[in-house]
């Protein structure tokens, strides 16, 4: 036997007896020693020596056991709370699964009826190219039977002219130009001032409204300032409104025959040009089109010829002469022909129509080349 010195208890053998030594509590207290080693349980916050006795304790401690079901609880209740919420989400993914299936449905049915609708469209496409094929075709033929009517109406003209030429010899009314083309003589009153003061002081009337509409407003602002009176009398008249041709009395009271009125564009672009230019300056700020439409040519153009002509043009006795004539023409012709007067003046509406397209188009065509 090997009894323990401090607290005299007995061990069978030695190697009990130096563990009791070293782990027993009591016997510590006696030695004034404390533990080397102290396993404390949490749960109920008992104290061991030894690691096999704390893990035997752990097998039976109630208060552990408790603790564990607690977590168990708790974490099974938020298992259930993500498996309701996945729950949800599975829910509505399914709506929208089948939202989805409708719409693809939907989709299907509209792409169906599009490309049935495209079909359409194809079948219309190709009668509307047909018809303009046919259009093009009758228009040809359109164009083929006017040019021979065209030529028709024009050789009768040229027979109507020689009657009239013939006429006009016994006319003592009419008199002849240098350019050949008879005009009416009027009475020119006054002459036409062309000169360089009378211009300056004519200028200071040119007003914005005349800028702005341009050509037409220049030969505006012409015709009032220096081709009329108070009176109402004319010192410049049109003779041959297709040349452009004008005729007026000179300062010395000389007649002038100025053919496409080359004489008043030079006087005018000579000397109203500055103060032209003053008034462009003033509101063509930011009005680039307006500004570039003077600057990069002359102020006054084959345009302002056209609209003077038409302002100052005056008809002939020759021309009332053709207009009777005309009808006689127009009577043998449909005779002739076998065309109705509906059919007969739409001919000479297109041939007028074509005749005025080839005058804009030339006067277009001068514009752009002074400019």
């Amino acid at each position: 036997m090997f009894g323990c010195q401090f607290c005299k208890k007995n061990f069978s053998t030695k190697s009990s007896l130096n563990l009791h030594i070293k782990t027993a509590k009591f016997c510590l207290k006696l030695q004034n020693k404390p533990l080397e080693e102290e396993y404390t349980c949490n749960a109920c916050n008992k104290t061991f020596s030894l690691k096999n006795h704390f893990i035997q304790h752990t097998f039976v401690c109630k208060n552990i056991k408790e603790h564990e079901e607690i977590k168990i609880n708790d974490y099974n209740k938020q298992l259930e709370l993500k498996i309701n919420q996945l729950n949800k989400q599975l829910e509505l993914i399914k709506e929208e699964n089948t939202k989805y299936k409708t719409e693809n449905q939907i989709l299907e049915i509209k792409l169906s009826e599009s490309k049935k609708t495209i079909e359409i469209y194809k079948q219309q496409i190709n009668t509307f190219e047909q018809l303009i094929e046919k259009n093009i075709q009758v228009k040809k033929e359109e164009q083929k039977t006017i040019s021979s009517l065209t030529s028709t109406l024009e050789k009768a003209v040229s027979t109507s002219s020689s009657m009239i030429s013939s006429s006009n010899s016994n006319n003592t009314i009419n008199t002849i130009n240098s350019n050949n083309h008879i005009t009416q003589n009027i009475n020119l009153t006054f002459p036409l001032n062309l000169s360089e003061e009378f211009i300056s002081k004519k200028k200071l009337l040119i007003t914005e409204k005349h800028v702005r509409e341009k050509q037409k407003g220049m030969a505006d602002w012409f015709y009032k300032e220096f081709a009329t009176n108070d009176k109402g009398e004319f010192c410049i008249i049109c003779t041959d409104k297709n040349r452009k041709n004008f005729q007026y009395l000179s300062e010395k009271g000389i007649t002038v025959c100025d053919a496409g009125g080359n004489i008043i564009l030079e006087s005018l672009n000579l000397h109203a040009k500055p103060q032209i230019y003053k008034i462009i300056n003033r509101i063509a700020n930011g009005e680039k089109e307006l500004y570039e439409q003077y600057n990069n040519g002359n102020l006054f153009d084959s345009k302002f010829v056209s609209n003077l002509s038409s302002k100052v043009y005056v008809k002939n006795d020759v021309e009332k002469i053709q207009s009777n004539a005309s009808i006689k023409e127009k009577r043998r012709i449909m005779r002739e022909t076998g065309m109705s007067e509906e059919e007969y003046n739409l001919t000479v509406l297109k041939k007028e129509d074509q005749n005025t397209n080839e005058e804009q188009n030339e006067n277009e065509n001068n514009t752009y080349e002074d400019e």
